[in-house]
């Protein structure tokens, strides 16, 4: 575990290190085991309440081994690469976290709790409450791997930049504490596109160099035109009102950024192409500071007085 102070790290790397070390790929019972022992145990309930996510009918002990299994052949594939992702990740975020302080001099109030594990190819990121507090998690085989499998989810050509993507995720972070005082207020899906759409574009701001390939994390999206973005902010539109604890709010929200989207007319994640150009759009109006200090209702109120002066951009 490693300390400063505003951020506590805990990274698996030295327990995957050990695994893959002792681990027989051809004895599937005894590297489960091992991974259990050696990795499972080090996060106590982690894998089995944030990874493995099971129907109500499924045994969640019985799908967290078959996960395993699945992951394991890749995992040992790409072991080199990994470990490599991992002994760069802590350097890589303190080099984004000191970039956040000059950008935002309120950055180093926020604490932040970050892991770096095994994800079993499941996730390359995410916020979550673990053990009474928040977190944020990394995937570092996913994002090690989407380095050179860029296809290994359909539909999709992955363009995995771990430094932008760490950027993207501390941002959430650093934002949901700004906007603290809009917890309890009911979410909807223009307060979505907004969030991912600023985690982009500041993201970019860290990252100066990196191109859109990069901040979308997909080739595909990468390739869009300016136009193509604001087709999809168009489309998305009508919608921005949609609760997201609703059924339809919660579809639309699927729909447009995740990877499980049923939609055929737009690409995977196209929700992360129209939040940006949303953003890009609003930075022409509004300062930085300024966006990132709105509460979900001066969102709101912004877009719709500018909306029409924007989409003419």
């Amino acid at each position: 575990m490693t300390t400063k102070p505003n951020i506590t790290i805990t990274n698996l790397s030295s327990e995957f290190n050990e695994f893959l070390q002792k681990v027989d790929a051809g004895s599937g019972s005894s590297s489960w085991q091992m991974w259990l022992d050696l990795v499972g145990k080090k996060l106590p309930g982690f894998y089995e309440t944030l990874v493995v996510r099971t129907s109500n009918d499924e045994d969640i002990q019985q799908k967290y081994k078959s996960l395993f299994s699945d992951a394991l052949p890749m995992i040992i594939k790409y072991q080199s690469l990994i470990q490599s992702e991992f002994a760069a990740f802590e350097e890589t975020v303190f080099s984004s976290v000191s970039t956040f302080s000059k950008l935002f001099p309120d950055f180093d109030e926020v604490h932040l709790n970050i892991y770096a594990v095994p994800s079993l190819n499941r996730f390359n990121g995410f916020c979550a409450e673990y053990i009474e507090k928040k977190i944020l998690a990394f995937g570092i085989d996913m994002i090690a791997i989407t380095k050179v499998e860029p296809t290994i989810v359909p539909k999709m050509l992955f363009k995995s930049n771990a430094s932008v993507f760490y950027a993207h995720e501390i941002f959430h972070v650093y934002h949901d504490n700004k906007r603290s005082r809009d917890q309890g207020l009911e979410r909807n899906l223009l307060h979505h596109v907004w969030d991912e759409g600023l985690a982009t574009y500041v993201s970019g701001m860290i990252n100066p160099d990196a191109d859109l390939d990069d901040l979308f994390g997909d080739l595909i999206l990468g390739k869009l035109s300016q136009q193509a973005r604001l087709n999809f902010l168009q489309i998305i539109a009508p919608d921005f009102r949609k609760k997201l604890s609703e059924s339809e709010g919660s579809k639309l929200w699927r729909d447009w950024f995740l990877l499980s989207s049923e939609r055929s007319d737009i690409p995977l994640r196209a929700g992360y192409a129209a939040g940006y150009e949303l953003v890009r759009c609003m930075s022409q109006i509004y300062s930085l500071d300024a966006m990132v200090s709105w509460s979900n209702r001066e969102v709101e109120d912004s877009v719709n007085r500018n909306w029409s002066t924007f989409m003419g951009m």
